[in-house]
């Protein structure tokens, strides 16, 4: 069954996807079918959608990985919340 929620939510409004279909379309990746509706509709509500193509991901190393998400993160406009980690923060 297939979740119709954005695979991570980040503030502000910002839905992170990862797609483990192989992007067929010709020059850069293009998301699955699958995505790309999600990616339409999340839009639709104000959403900025970034989609991780796991053909790619997979193939980079843990310092590669690092990398991206901090690129990604400057060029969506990320906002650290020290209140909702605060709340989501495991208690031992």
């Amino acid at each position: 069954q297939h979740c119709w929620f954005a695979g991570f939510l980040l503030e502000p409004k910002i839905a992170l996807e990862c797609d483990s279909m192989l992007p067929l379309g010709p020059g850069r990746p293009r998301p699955s079918g699958w995505q790309a509706l999600k990616s339409r509709i999340l839009t639709k509500m104000g959403y900025r959608v970034v989609t991780l193509h796991s053909c790619f991901w997979d193939k980079l190393n843990e310092d590669q990985k690092d990398e991206q998400i901090i690129r990604i993160r400057t060029e969506v406009g990320y906002r650290h919340s020290k209140e909702l980690e605060r709340q989501q923060k495991k208690i031992r």
